[in-house]
């Protein structure tokens, strides 16, 4: 099995599964991990003493990063292994919000994308106010548009209006900011996450407000007239995923939580195959590699010349 998953129990039925790429810096899903998450589900399902569920990472600054954009946004990935990398991470969030026992995800560092949409699908979030500890949905950055359960659940969890702010723009917020926001429940220093975790488990599954009233046609009909011609003149046809992002997910929240997933599947395909899309992740691979590649200038004389 990869060992970039490890599966525990701290006591009394509590699993606590720790994210670790082994080799590297960042945690990042795969197909691979994906699979492997599913395996450590099976175990906690079938489980008749399972009491609940903690997710947390090893890394020192890095939760989740999100979504291996190598193997999702790679020019050789057909349209079906792309629609299967969706569904496969669709299927697996599902399986997580649907879970019978509590789930608490514990985040430290950088929590982006997917990892963000693995949070959204548990019961409760708390965070580390620590500096690298950076949260939100910025695929519209890329091209495309949360499709994990993101574009999906997040206005289900802090309304509407919210929620287009935060996926729109693309914004990676750090813990204070994110818990105004609603992105996360509570604020709790790292050294103290699994007793936190333990006690929102013990206080069971949470009863979550519906949000009718900022979840509802006539409120998406009428932040869609306002927000779309601000767009379309900022983006000037430059950026389809933004308005692409803006048009499923205030459809999104009047519709099934299974006729809303399918949107954010044909919304990316549509997407990836865009130049826009592509260009974005160029870019995104030449900045990641930039960086690989960035001298150690401290070990550089200041003056190298007489």
């Amino acid at each position: 099995m990869n060992e970039c998953i490890k599966l525990e129990t701290i006591k009394d039925g509590v699993y606590h599964l720790i994210f670790d790429k082994p080799d590297s810096g960042a945690n990042v899903f795969d197909r691979a991990t994906l699979n492997d998450l599913n395996t450590h589900l099976d175990t906690v399902t079938n489980d008749s003493q399972a009491r609940g569920l903690v997710f947390t990472s090893a890394k020192p600054s890095i939760f989740i990063a999100g979504a291996d954009i190598s193997e999702l946004l790679s020019e050789d990935i057909t349209e079906n292994d792309l629609r299967g990398m969706i569904r496969l991470g669709q299927k697996t969030f599902n399986r997580i919000a649907g879970l019978s026992v509590p789930t608490v995800a514990a985040i430290h560092g950088a929590c982006l994308g997917g990892g963000y949409e693995l949070c959204l699908a548990c019961d409760y979030r708390i965070a580390s106010d620590d500096h690298a500890s950076r949260i939100g949905l910025p695929e519209t950055s890329l091209g495309i548009l949360p499709a994990w359960g993101g574009s999906t659940r997040l206005p289900r969890t802090i309304g509407l209006p919210k929620a287009l702010d935060a996926i729109l723009g693309g914004k990676r917020m750090l813990a204070k900011r994110a818990k105004k926001f609603g992105l996360i429940d509570q604020i709790v220093p790292r050294e103290y996450f699994l007793r936190m975790a333990l006690k929102k488990i013990e206080t069971g599954k949470p009863s979550r407000p519906v949000l009718k009233h900022l979840n509802n046609g006539l409120v998406a009909r009428i932040l869609v007239s306002r927000i779309r011609p601000q767009l379309d003149q900022k983006t000037r046809g430059r950026y389809p995923a933004i308005i692409r992002a803006l048009d499923i997910v205030s459809k999104g929240i009047t519709q099934s939580m299974k006729a809303s997933l399918l949107l954010e599947e044909e919304a990316t395909v549509e997407l990836v195959q865009t130049q826009a899309c592509k260009n974005l992740v160029r870019v995104f691979f030449l900045q990641d590699r930039a960086k690989k590649l960035r001298v150690d200038t401290s070990q550089v004389p200041e003056k190298p010349f007489p």
